[in-house]
């Protein structure tokens, strides 16, 4: 006879995690370096930026002043799904009660997270082409942007290019007969194109 484990919240929270983490596109994308200082110190945290210095020129000593710019990082989001359910259903082995509850919940809970982040960068004024056009080829997209990542020296590692299934496939379409298909891991990476450009180009409905 065979004992039956109940399913625990310890063990729900960590399948939980693990199936929301898997389902983020834009939100997988963001530094998330900072994340476990909110721990320590509450909900809001100040980040130093980097600093800024003018090369002086000829002998004299020209002394700059150092005055660090910072920015304040709030966490000012809660969200969550909330349910019920039986001591029948924690007699479940985990994949079950993943399948029936936590892949529906977290699938919502990711796609709200998504949108909370894409609704932030709304506030970025720096851009190119026209707003509310949709960039369908390489010159409209990965072109524009990176040059102007690059007139503004942005670092070149870690860059990455969040588009609309309209874009994205438009993109893909257009990169069909220049480049090999990505490989299988590739492939695995939900709404992962492929490197171009030197942007790791995703998809997300979101946009």
């Amino acid at each position: 006879m065979s004992t039956q484990v109940l399913l625990t919240p310890t063990i729900i929270t960590k399948e939980s995690l693990v199936i929301l983490e898997n389902n983020l596109v834009m939100a997988n994308r963001v530094n998330r370096k900072f994340e476990n200082q909110f721990v320590k110190i509450g909900n809001a945290l100040t980040i130093r930026k980097p600093n800024k210095f003018t090369v002086a020129s000829g002998a004299g000593l020209q002394v700059q002043n150092i005055n660090e710019p910072s920015v304040t990082i709030t966490v000012d989001k809660q969200k969550h799904v909330d349910f019920q359910f039986t001591s029948q259903d924690l007699t479940l082995t985990v994949e079950e009660f993943s399948e029936r509850y936590l892949k529906p919940a977290m699938a919502s809970l990711a796609n709200q997270v998504d949108y909370d982040c894409l609704t932030d960068v709304r506030g970025i004024s720096n851009y190119v082409g026209t707003p509310g056009v949709n960039p369908v080829a390489f010159s409209s997209s990965v072109q524009l942007t990176g040059r102007r990542m690059d007139d503004n020296a942005a670092p070149q590692e870690n860059r990455t290019l969040c588009l609309n299934p309209n874009g994205y496939w438009g993109l893909a379409n257009g990169q069909t007969n220049l480049f090999v298909m990505p490989t299988a891991k590739d492939a695995l990476v939900k709404g992962y194109l492929a490197t171009i450009g030197n942007y790791e180009v995703y998809m997300d409905q979101n946009v």
